[in-house]
């Protein structure tokens, strides 16, 4: 990546297609930072070794491929990335792929594919609306706070002993709880403070809610958290899928291509 990041970018100019390969998540937020504006950007300026500047329209699109999970540039929210996990089912099966070389890697295959492609409708085509698939999901819990960590683990234990009641508690006690599994469970050295515990668990949806209860006899009203397990996962939309039985899903998601294959299982275009 640092090669799309260096002064003299004449390699950027005229592609419509850049393709990222055995790229490594660096966690620079700079470098992930500058590759946000690449992705959007509509014009940019290249600068080649002993020439002028000059500005040119930005056609190109990205594709960054990868072993490793690529997490850093995957935030809450992040509307600029697909996230996708290669299969791995054909991992080794060098007959088939010599096949998919032979059928596709020709002059008349392009031409058809081309074609294919020009007759394809696009007028409802939003480049902005990106499906949220699990894999994106996952990467953006591995980048996210420590506070959002520790309510998705508390969510898998609701899952796994079944419980769906509420609790309610002083957001302090929820606190003890957050220290508690930092120290023993989540392996994480930084521990927030109070106070931007409670920023994080606000701007999450687990807002405090006021609530009667009785001490020492007397009933007065109280700002309790509450959390259960239909409210974490209404909550966790972002991080987490639930099926339609209200288990979190670990499965990832399948591209169905029906009968578009031919006889070798190879993709049709036609």
């Amino acid at each position: 990546m640092e090669k799309l990041f260096s002064l003299f970018n004449g390699a950027r100019m005229g592609k419509i297609l850049v393709v990222l390969d055995e790229a490594v998540d660096s966690r620079d937020r700079g470098m992930n930072n500058k590759m946000k504006n690449f992705v959007t950007e509509e014009r940019i300026q290249i600068e080649a070794k002993g020439k002028d500047i000059v500005e040119v329209r930005d056609f190109s699109n990205y594709v960054i491929i990868t072993n490793n999970d690529f997490a850093s540039i995957i935030e809450k929210n992040e509307r600029r990335y697909i996230c996708l996990v290669a299969s791995d089912h054909r991992v080794g099966d060098k007959a088939y792929f010599k096949i998919m070389v032979g059928k596709l890697l020709n002059v008349e295959a392009g031409c058809h594919i081309f074609h294919w492609l020009l007759r394809r409708d696009i007028s409802n085509f939003d480049v902005r609306d990106l499906p949220k698939t699990e894999y994106k999901k996952e990467l953006s819990a591995r980048q996210t706070d420590n506070v959002v960590k520790w309510i998705i683990d508390m969510h898998e234990e609701l899952l796994a002993s079944g419980d769906s009641n509420e609790t309610s508690m002083l957001s302090p006690v929820w606190y003890r709880l957050y220290i508690k599994w930092c120290r023993e469970r989540g392996g994480e050295s930084k521990i927030h403070s109070l106070a931007v515990f409670n920023n994080i668990m606000n701007k999450e949806g687990f807002t405090v809610r006021e609530k009667k209860i009785r001490v020492n006899g007397v009933r007065k009203n109280t700002k309790l958290r509450v959390i259960s397990r239909d409210i974490l996962e209404t909550n966790l939309s972002d991080y987490i899928t639930i099926n339609p039985v209200g288990h979190a899903s670990d499965d990832g998601d399948d591209i169905d291509v029906g009968d578009d294959v031919d006889d070798d299982g190879c993709p049709l275009f036609l």
